[in-house]
């Protein structure tokens, strides 16, 4: 009878065993005792004043945890915020503008509402107009593509004042297009003369579409005036 009561006894305590306590496979990891509070709030701050914003990051997520608070929160936004403009500014350091943007625009969707990283981007933005414009202004093999290139980077240029410099530059090939453009025009007129005067005369009509045109662009050239 008594062997009867222990084995009862025995698969009682089995039973309450295999209620309370977790199987492995459910196990949770386990949280930082509240010991380690002081500890992590230290080297929190140690991350953060040495601009390690991915370890501030992850120290302040362990310190949520332990016990949350609209300070924790508002410190984990602010050091996500600098993480990502760290990374933005070594995406730039390696002149990858559009790696740049890539990331801060990564960043909004994940903190959004944030006006630094808003501003960020704008200004990222412009420079990758300008970077576009400049390459335009180096690739351009006339006077008209140098004009538009060069007039819409001093446009863009003078609305972002850190890129003044470009201002300057464009000002400068903006006076090279005028003098491609007198020069292009005066052998365009030369051009145009040497069409007329080799035109027989049986091709009339279209002597006098030649002349009309010269007149235009030339009105003292002595094609039009023979006489004197």
């Amino acid at each position: 009878m008594k062997e009867t009561h222990k084995i009862i006894f025995l698969s009682a305590a089995l039973f309450v065993s295999s209620v309370l306590l977790p199987s492995c496979s459910e196990k949770t990891p386990a949280k930082d005792p509240p010991a380690a509070k002081p500890k992590l709030v230290s080297e929190l701050f140690d991350s953060i004043e040495k601009g390690d914003h991915a370890g501030a990051v992850a120290k302040i997520g362990r310190l949520r945890k332990i016990e949350d608070s609209t300070f924790l929160a508002d410190t984990e936004l602010l050091e996500r915020q600098n993480l990502a403009i760290s990374q933005v500014q070594e995406a730039l350091d390696t002149g990858n503008i559009d790696g740049a943007i890539e990331i801060c625009s990564d960043a909004i969707d994940k903190i959004p509402k944030n006006d630094a990283l808003i501003e960020i981007k704008k200004t990222l933005l412009s420079l990758k107009q300008i970077e576009v414009l400049v390459d335009a202004v180096k690739r351009a093999d006339d006077s008209v593509a140098l004009a538009r290139a060069a007039g819409r980077l001093k446009t863009v240029s003078e609305t972002y004042c850190p890129a003044g410099i470009f201002a300057k530059i464009a000002n400068e090939k903006l006076l090279l297009a005028k003098k491609m453009m007198s020069k292009e025009l005066k052998l365009g007129i030369i051009d145009l003369s040497c069409e007329i005067i080799s035109t027989p005369q049986k091709d009339n009509s279209v002597k006098q579409s030649m002349m009309a045109l010269l007149f235009v662009i030339d009105q003292d050239n002595p094609l039009l005036n023979p006489s004197e």
